[in-house]
């Protein structure tokens, strides 16, 4: 997230020990076994310095952030999302690969587009182009193809597409 609480990536997997794993799998259950909901849902954590954990908070439906599951796991949350509703059992997650959910602002267009026509470890989808602010979304970027999650975070780096902050001149130019 940047400093004005802005979703700027996703890592999978996450790299938590076993015995916060395990009391965030606790709280999960606890809170679903709770909720009077049938769908997609996440439990967001905290974790401070010294490994205190907090529930940040509990959102219903789809969100941003569960998009890294798409290439990185057997499962997709808009497939569950209908498998819940309809009835039907959801899968077991099952981790296939490493990867980065980057997200890709109005501002960096440009930028990305060159990524694009270089990276073919990358895979895009982007939204429809509308009248909105730089800061709006202008679609994802999964970044996998490396057993080593650090290996991709140094690919992401040296493009400085995310490196980039956005001026007040820049901004009224795209609006």
């Amino acid at each position: 997230f940047t400093d004005d609480r802005q979703l700027v990536s996703v890592t999978a997997p996450a790299e938590v020990n076993d015995d916060l794993l395990n009391e965030m799998q606790r709280i999960v259950k606890s809170v679903a076994g709770s909720l009077q909901y049938l769908g997609v849902f996440s439990v967001n954590f905290y974790v401070t310095g010294t490994g205190t954990l907090y529930v940040k908070n509990i959102e219903l439906g789809l969100t941003s952030i569960a998009n890294v599951y798409d290439t990185t796991t057997n499962v997709d949350q808009y497939e569950e999302q209908i498998r819940a509703a309809v009835g039907m059992p959801l899968h077991q997650i099952q981790p296939l690969q490493v990867g980065l959910l980057m997200v890709v602002r109005k501002y960096q267009q440009v930028a990305i587009q060159r990524q694009w026509l270089l990276k073919n470890n990358w895979q895009f989808r982007f939204f429809n182009a509308q009248d909105g602010d730089a800061q709006s979304i202008l679609g994802f970027v999964w970044v996998t193809g490396s057993d080593n999650l650090i290996d991709l975070e140094n690919q992401v780096d040296d493009t400085e597409v995310w490196k980039e902050q956005i001026s007040e001149d820049q901004e009224n130019s795209q609006n």
